[in-house]
């Protein structure tokens, strides 16, 4: 039987392993340094009016998601329309939106209370709610992000951002 046996490596070899091994580690930690997520623009206070062909859209939610990569919902601004088509928009808790270039969802806004449920009284209540709102219905395409044609451009400098849609 054959013994194996490991020769030991020279010393200068031993030494030059060790010195790529480290360099190639540090260039990895370096190279993973601040490679974070980046943080994101800054909120400015942000709001308008909402108009379908000219009239006032009372009661819609309305959401500015920011076209920037690397961000989700945290930094979605939203607001709802009041009887005269006025919104303040809100991201993350902070009034207003991100700075930068957003598309700009409508949808119906929230139901008010006992209009949700299966029940034949809360359905009859949402029915009469929706049949209540104004300018009625919202163009769907401004409910579909990949579809909606309403894009704005958030500036630190401007507060009203007045948005038409049409039919």
């Amino acid at each position: 039987m054959t013994e194996n046996t490991l020769t030991p490596c020279s010393d200068s070899a031993a030494v030059s392993r060790r010195f790529v091994v480290t360099v190639v580690m540090s260039l990895v930690v370096l190279g993973t340094m601040g490679c974070g997520k980046p943080k994101p623009p800054p909120i400015v206070e942000a709001g308008g009016t909402i108009n379908v062909d000219g009239k006032p859209l009372p009661a819609v939610r309305i959401r500015f998601v920011p076209m920037f990569p690397g961000f989700g919902a945290e930094v979605i601004a939203e607001g709802v329309s009041d009887e005269q088509g006025r919104f303040s928009l809100t991201c993350n808790g902070t009034t207003g939106a991100c700075v930068g270039t957003h598309r700009v969802l409508v949808e119906e806004g929230p139901l008010p209370p006992g209009a949700m449920g299966e029940s034949g009284e809360a359905q009859m209540k949402m029915t009469r709610y929706l049949q209540g709102l104004a300018n009625r219905p919202i163009p769907p395409i401004y409910g579909n992000l990949a579809q909606s044609p309403l894009e704005v451009e958030i500036k630190a400098d401007e507060k009203t951002y007045d948005l038409n849609l049409s039919r």
